[in-house]
């Protein structure tokens, strides 16, 4: 994102942009588009050309499956595409660019360089599910996939230890990156004592705690990274690097809370087990660790490779693969096709449905013809999300990262918050021939004293919408401005801008510089 405190993505490699960031929203009203990206290969790679008539789409809801043969190919009702178009790295670069942001001004959805984000794909170095003994060897493998990017990649990475890190915003140096691994926070503080001998009972119930800690701090990391990377246009992709040991990526393909976040902001992830019995190329070696034994590691990585297949990646079974990972994530952002269907408003029954796609016999003929694409959607009104997959605006503040569902930019001009919402992002209803919705914007401002981070108190005010057809679409043009002061003995440091929609809990932030003021040059 562009801005000072860029506190954006893990590793976001931009590809070509297929269109300006605030014409990609869809208008929120009723049902909600259901889109499916979709990676078509064959033994000579990605299959390009191919039409709407090759795919078919069929939806299952949870009482059409069996529920011994989770995630086997479920043929229930036949969904027509609303939408349908190929993306490739030929076609994006035919569109012209933007003009860029006015100075001073910043945008969650535009990279550094100014350019709209066109895809992202996410690195994560994950600590807390991997054991002590094998973290040398993550870290290991994490610096030399830094080392191997080079200085033309902009490379960003976060770490989950007991909570989610932001090792280094984008830079053009890994070394930077390689520095950042030292700050590392391993999550291993609140371990407890698992192998007491005289109450076997404690140890057990000690495990439990533990093992609920991490689950749920492995999940908030996760909501953490789909509110930022859910309006970004194009591919999503989250490369995790961890063990899992069962937390994350299990034989019943990880926590339900993970897959329903995930699937939902059809984001495809590509696991990279820290290590296992067999790597994605063979046997695993290396001179520093022996081969890990136990049939359970087999378990975990038939789960792991489950768990990205529905979620539309694949699975990669040592640390020493992480290039490799990136590698496919960065190939299937640049090949895939995009199919979108509306759910009937009947269909919307708030459980988790099913996809399989077939593709037509022109296709399935091809030789080693694989499909790989998420497999799992919510089935709720936009209204209807479940409460605890809403941050509250306490929880926005404390995120590392910036929201992306809602569009945002913002400047600070004549000691005032200058924002402008993007109200194709805001859920409205239609009464009286007139579209009405409401959401909070919320700014608190950050500077240091002494070394230490000081934050004020967030100012919160509920913005209405209520506005005619006309006035709609020229707002959605222009976007929709909001404006808050800037306190008067605030004259360093940043803003921070957060907006959330009152109907569905969507969100978007940003942090803006502060223009030094000469009045008051002590604070």
């Amino acid at each position: 994102m562009r801005t000072p405190r860029s506190h954006c993505r893990s590793i976001l490699l931009l590809c070509a942009v297929s269109a300006v960031a605030q014409d990609q929203s869809v208008f929120r009203a009723g049902t909600r588009l259901v889109e499916v990206d979709v990676v078509v290969r064959d033994k000579n790679g990605p299959v390009r050309g191919l039409t709407k008539d090759d795919f078919t789409l069929f939806d299952c809801k949870a009482s059409e499956r069996d529920a011994n043969r989770s995630f086997q190919p479920c043929k229930g009702k036949r969904q027509p595409l609303d939408v349908f178009r190929e993306v490739g790295a030929a076609v994006s670069q035919a569109i012209p660019p933007p003009p860029p942001l006015p100075p001073g001004t910043v945008s969650n959805r535009v990279s550094n360089d100014g350019k709209p984000l066109a895809s992202a794909t996410v690195v994560l170095l994950d600590q807390l599910n991997t054991p002590f003994g094998l973290k040398g060897y993550e870290r290991e493998n994490v610096v030399k996939f830094l080392q191997s990017t080079g200085d033309n990649n902009r490379v960003a990475l976060y770490a989950l230890g007991q909570d989610l890190h932001i090792l280094q915003d984008f830079t053009d140096d890994p070394k930077k990156l390689i520095q950042a691994l030292s700050k590392l926070d391993s999550g291993d503080q609140f371990t407890f004592a698992q192998d007491s001998a005289t109450d076997a009972k404690i140890a057990a119930l000690e495990g439990q705690v533990n093992a609920d800690i991490v689950r749920s701090i492995s999940v908030d990391a996760i909501r953490k990274i789909v509110q930022h990377m859910e309006g970004i246009p194009g591919r999503k992709n989250l490369v995790w690097i961890g063990q899992g040991l069962g937390v994350v990526f299990n034989p019943q393909f990880g926590p339900p809370e993970a897959r329903i976040l995930l699937g939902q902001a059809n984001i495809a992830v590509y696991p990279v087990m820290v290590r296992s019995i067999m790597g994605s190329r063979g046997i695993a070696e290396s001179k520093s660790l022996p081969p890990p034994p136990g049939a359970r590691l087999l378990d975990i990585q038939d789960g792991q490779r489950k768990f990205a297949q529905t979620l539309g990646g694949s699975g990669f079974t040592d640390a020493s693969e992480i290039q490799l990972a990136v590698t496919a994530a960065e190939e299937d952002a640049n090949n895939y096709y995009v199919l979108g269907f509306y759910p009937d408003e009947k269909d919307l029954d708030g459980g988790t449905h099913q996809l399989t796609l077939e593709v037509s016999k022109r296709v399935s003929k091809r030789p080693d013809v694989s499909l790989t694409y998420r497999q799992v959607y919510l089935a709720a009104k936009p209204a209807a999300a479940p409460p605890e997959e809403k941050l509250s605006i306490g929880d926005l503040f404390r995120s590392p990262l910036d929201a992306t569902a809602i569009g945002l930019t913002a400047a600070i001009v004549a000691n005032q918050i200058r924002a402008t919402v993007n109200l194709a992002d805001i859920q409205l209803r239609r009464e009286d021939g007139r579209f009405v919705g409401s959401f909070q914007l919320a700014s608190r401002f950050e500077y240091k004293d002494a070394g230490v981070l000081m934050v004020t108190q967030p100012v919160v005010q509920t913005v209405t919408i209520n506005m005619n057809e006309a006035e709609l679409a020229a707002a959605r043009v222009s976007g929709f401005p909001v404006t808050q002061p800037v306190p008067a003995d605030v004259n360093r440091g940043s803003a921070h801008i957060v907006v959330q929609d009152a109907a569905n809990g969507a969100a978007g932030s940003l942090r803006v510089a502060i223009p030094n003021k000469q009045a008051n040059p002590t604070r």
